[in-house]
């Protein structure tokens, strides 16, 4: 048994719980097929990820360092510059090395670079982000080694440069799970058939949530609020609005417009069916905190009696277990919507991009509750809520009833990267 070197990129966990659901899933998942692995991850904003502050992650060793490629100016075009050079010199014998430090020398040394960051490989965040996240990959197949990507989901590529950048870099990849069929369609558009090419599931179906003791703690401890008969979940995010409201083209305006529609739903919520209403947040980045947003949509609500805003900062493990607590969820970040659905929770929910329509509506069988941002009202959403409130039950067992197939799809990434591992390592 040949003891693995892993270096995962393009994932930011820590304050990105769906990004920690994505890496801690993928960690157990491999060293299932890989015991004893070294696992180095390289993300960014290291000083605002909790996870970098433990050695283990569910028991397995994991090295945390700064992300190697960043397109940008200035130092982080330098640091780029250094970097790059410095692992080209790793190709060739000799000690001469200019920027040893950050994880490089453990890059180098990797067995695999797994890339793993949901939907990075778009264009809906802008080239920058796209050219760091292929910038990353280059740099594995720089030093020759078998890249995989990791259950994401690509694209779709409009821009005629991205889609032939698109298709160089990715064609160099060894192996690609995608997490749902739309992803697929857009590689074969852009001339990707290089690599092996897979369609499995999101690895967070895997994710097991925090137990029951550990869930009771928290929600005693945020929502003394809670009152007996059903709890409804919400996920917002401050980001989502920018896609939606075309009508509008100021973005604090659609924002805002994101914010009102929410309180509307909120207040009919707990006028109807006397539920509380608990808002969980997925991400917490100083720029973009669902906190933030809960707090803004608060102000809005008729009677916050029946509100409870989770105010802490959690695992994805512990998020996922209070999301189940939940008789039906509203989730506009996608996680958030893997976690409510892998626990059986009807869920609706809000579409920005093709993951959600991929994953919740195609794979999930849950079309009818997936509402695109472009389309989404007041009315639309109460008329859902409603809609899906009455067919609960239903949902459960559909839910229920495919979730096996999923969570056996979602293994089977781990399983494709052993295959290709072991016909490129002998002995594994």
């Amino acid at each position: 048994m040949i003891k693995m070197k892993i270096s995962i990129i393009n994932n930011y966990p820590g304050f990105n719980k769906g990004n920690e659901a994505l890496l801690n899933s993928i960690l157990t998942s491999l060293n299932d097929k890989f015991p004893d692995a070294e696992f180095n991850v390289y993300t960014y904003d290291l000083e605002l990820n909790y996870s970098i502050k433990k050695d283990y992650i569910r028991g397995i060793k994991v090295n945390f360092h700064r992300e190697l490629g960043k397109i940008g100016i200035n130092k982080k075009l330098i640091r780029t510059f250094l970097i790059t050079v410095s692992l080209l010199l790793y190709r060739f014998p000799g000690n001469i090395k200019i920027f040893n430090g950050n994880g490089i020398k453990e890059f180098a040394d990797s067995d695999l670079v797994i890339s793993t960051g949901g939907d990075v490989l778009t264009e809906d965040y802008g080239p920058r982000s796209l050219y760091s996240c292929y910038l990353n990959i280059l740099y594995g197949k720089l030093l020759k080694k078998p890249v995989v990507l990791y259950a994401e989901s690509i694209g779709p590529f409009h821009n005629a440069i991205n889609r032939r950048m698109s298709k160089i870099v990715l064609n160099k990849a060894d192996l690609i799970t995608l997490r749902e069929e739309l992803s697929e369609k857009n590689l074969k558009e852009i001339g990707v058939n290089d690599p092996i090419i897979k369609v499995t599931a999101d690895s967070a179906f895997l994710l097991e949530p925090a137990d029951e003791n550990r869930i009771k703690e928290i929600l005693n401890i945020e929502g003394p609020g809670i009152h007996p008969g059903p709890m409804i979940g919400f996920s917002v995010s401050s980001i989502i609005s920018d896609y939606g409201f075309e009508g509008i083209e100021n973005k604090s305006e659609k924002y805002e417009m994101y914010v009102r529609t929410i309180s509307e739903a909120v207040d009919h919520i707990t006028g109807k069916y006397d539920a509380t209403v608990i808002f969980v947040p997925h991400v917490i980045h100083p720029r973009h905190d669902d906190r933030k947003v809960a707090n803004d949509i608060k102000k809005h609500i008729k009677d916050i009696s029946g509100c409870v805003l989770i105010e802490g900062d959690y695992k994805a493990e512990e998020l996922k277990g209070i999301i189940g607590k939940c008789d039906l969820f509203i989730g506009s970040r996608m996680h958030s919507t893997i976690a409510s659905t892998s626990m059986g929770v009807p869920t609706i929910a809000l579409a920005y991009s093709q993951k959600m329509h991929g994953i919740i509506g195609k794979m999930l069988g849950q079309k009818k509750y997936v509402i695109d941002i472009k389309e989404l009202d007041k009315d639309k959403l109460i008329s859902k809520i409603d809609e899906a409130w009455s067919d609960r039950e239903s949902i459960k067992k559909d839910l229920s009833a495919r979730m096996e197939d999923v969570k056996n799809l979602s293994k089977q990434n781990a399983e494709l990267v052993y295959g290709v591992m072991a016909r490129l390592k002998k002995g594994i």
